[in-house]
């Protein structure tokens, strides 16, 4: 599971730039998630309650959004919402040559006090 991994390194991240701030408390961590990003959303989720614990970040507000993957048709340029990063084209049945979003996994912003 590198959800818990990922959830680890997040943790570390928001404290170390709490600590380098000097804030007394992080009341929220905003986090995007791409559907076909390889981050299972949910399993992050809970990955990241238990990472959180005991920690400076126990009572944060996690704000998850999820991003769509779409891609762009490499034949006709149909823009079409994907599931996987290999997919094919609706409209004509080629490979998407480029993935427009998805694929994101980003700390957004913080909110700190």
């Amino acid at each position: 599971m590198h959800e818990l991994s990922l959830a680890m390194d997040v943790v570390d991240l928001v404290l170390g730039e709490a600590e380098k701030k000097k804030v007394s408390s992080v009341l929220e961590v905003e986090i995007e998630i791409g559907d076909i990003s390889g981050v299972e959303y949910e399993t992050f989720r809970t990955a990241m309650e238990i990472s959180v614990k005991g920690t400076l970040l126990e009572s944060t507000v996690l704000q998850l959004n999820r991003v769509k993957g779409m891609g762009k048709c490499s034949n006709c340029s149909h823009v079409f919402e994907m599931e996987q990063r290999v997919a094919l084209c609706p409209l004509c049945s080629h490979f998407a040559g480029k993935i427009i979003s998805g694929t994101e996994f980003r700390i957004v912003s913080l909110i700190v006090e």
